[in-house]
C-alpha cells in the first residue's frame, strides 16, 4: 500500500501493536517516548547490515538494501556493511536512530554492550525467523534484548515465518520516513497478516511528522541541540539533488555551530575526502577529536584518521593514533586488529616512535 488512508478499521484492518518488553517499565516508556521524540524528530545515524548472499536468500539482502536506500534518499547518514557475517563487536556503531541487519539467533555484535548507542526513538529490526519468540529476556533473540537496550519501535518473528513472508524493510522505512505511523508502515510492509510477525511499539509513533525543512526552520528558532542533525540531513539532500559540494562545504565551515559539532566536523571530513583534500579530512577528524563524541564516534574517528595519516605519508603520527585508539577505545576495539596496522606501517616509523 502507499496510500495510508486505506490502513484504517473502516476498510475492515484493525492495526494491532504490541506495548511490551522484558520489564513493564519498559513497555510502558515506548509511549512516552514516542511522544516525546516526535516534537522534535528522531535523529541519528541509519545502519544497514547485509549478508550479500545469493540464491533462495537474496531477497533478504534486496529488503536490507532497499532499506539503505530510503535512508539515504531521506537525508540520513547511511552506512552499509556487505561482509556476509553481522556486525563484529568492534562496529563502531554510533548515534543509531535506525538499524536493520540479518541473520544471528540472538543478538550479537556491537548490540551486546550494555549501553548501545541508541538515540531516543530508536527503530531496530533484526530479521531473523524467531526474532520475537520470547520478548522479556534482555539476552535472548533480538526483540527482547532491543526494548532493553533502548529501542522504541521493533518488530519480529514468533515462528518461522519463511522470508518471503517477513516485513520488507524498504516499504516501512520509506513509509516511516515519509510521515506515515508505526502502526501503518509497518503493516503497509506485510504480504501476509495475522501470520507470524508482531509489531512492538506506539503504534502512533510518527518520528518524521515534519519535513526536513519544517524540523531544520523549528529548530533553529529553538536553538535545539540537535540542530546539529537537522543540518547533517539537510547536507545529504543537498548532495543528492545534485548542489556543488565545494559550496556545501564553504557553508558548513561558515556556520558558527559546525566548530563546536562533531557530527559536522565529521561529516566535513568525508566531504574533503571525497574531493581528495586529504589534508583537509585530517584537519577536521583532528577537530572533531577536541570536541564531546561518544565512545563508538571516537573509535570510528581514530581509525579513520590513523588511515589517513598513514595514506598521506605520516607513519608515525598513524602510529600514536592507534596507539591512542587502543588506549582510550580499549573496551571494543579490535586489538588484534589494529596491531597488525601498526606493524604494516613504514618501519622508519615503529623506530622512530
Amino acid at each position: 500500500r502507499s496510500n495510508p488512508a486505506v490502513l484504517n478499521p473502516a476498510n475492515q484492518l484493525l492495526m494491532v501493536t504490541r506495548l511490551d518488553g522484558p520489564t513493564p517499565a519498559i513497555a510502558r516508556q515506548l509511549v512516552d517516548t514516542a511522544v516525546n521524540v516526535e516534537k522534535t524528530g528522531l535523529w541519528g545515524h541509519a545502519y544497514f547490515d547485509l549478508r550479500s548472499i545469493g540464491g533462495d536468500y537474496k531477497l533478504g539482502d534486496t529488503f536490507m538494501t532497499n532499506g539503505a536506500i530510503a535512508a539515504a534518499v531521506a537525508g540520513l547518514e547511511t552506512f552499509v556493511d556487505t561482509a556476509p557475517e553481522v556486525f563484529p563487536s568492534s562496529y563502531p556503531l554510533s548515534h543509531v536512530a535506525i538499524y536493520a541487519g540479518w541473520y544471528s539467533w540472538d543478538i550479537d555484535g556491537p548490540f551486546q554492550r550494555p549501553n548501545p548507542e541508541f538515540m531516543a526513538g530508536a527503530i531496530a529490526y533484526h530479521l531473523h525467523s524467531f526474532s520475537a519468540a520470547q520478548l522479556r529476556s534482555t539476552n535472548k533473540n533480538w526483540v527482547g534484548p532491543f526494548l532493553s537496550r533502548g529501542v522504541a519501535a521493533t518488530l519480529g518473528c514468533t515462528d518461522e515465518p519463511y522470508l518471503s513472508f517477513t516485513p520488507d524493510v524498504g516499504i516501512f522505512l520509506s513509509r516511516v520516513l515519509a510521515g506515515w505511523t508505526w502502526g501503518e508502515a509497518t503493516y503497509a510492509s506485510m504480504r501476509a497478516l495475522s501470520w507470524q510477525t508482531i509489531v512492538v511499539g506506539d503504534p502512533l509513533y510518527r518520528p518524521y511528522n515534519k519535513s526536513p525543512e519544517a524540523q531544520l526552520a523549528e529548530l533553529e528558532k529553538s536553538n535545539d541541540p540537535k540542530l546539529d542533525w537537522a543540518i547533517l540531513r539537510a547536507t545529504n539532500l543537498g548532495l543528492r539533488a545534485g548542489r556543488d559540494p565545494q559550496k556545501i562545504r564553504e557553508f558548513l565551515e561558515s556556520l558558527p555551530i559546525t566548530r563546536r559539532s562533531p557530527v559536522l566536523q565529521e561529516k566535513l571530513a568525508s566531504l574533503a575526502l571525497a574531493a581528495g583534500a586529504k589534508e583537509d579530512g585530517i584537519r577536521h577528524y583532528e577537530t572533531a577529536l577536541e570536541l564531546p563524541v561518544s565512545d563508538m564516534q571516537r573509535m570510528r574517528i581514530l581509525l579513520a584518521l590513523a588511515t589517513l595519516q598513514a595514506d598521506v605519508g605520516r607513519p608515525q603520527q598513524a602510529y600514536l593514533t592507534y596507539e591512542r585508539a587502543l588506549t582510550e577505545c580499549r573496551e571494543w576495539i579490535d586489538a588484534a586488529g589494529v596491531r597488525q596496522k601498526q606493524h604494516a606501517l613504514p618501519k622508519i616509523g615503529r623506530a622512530h616512535v
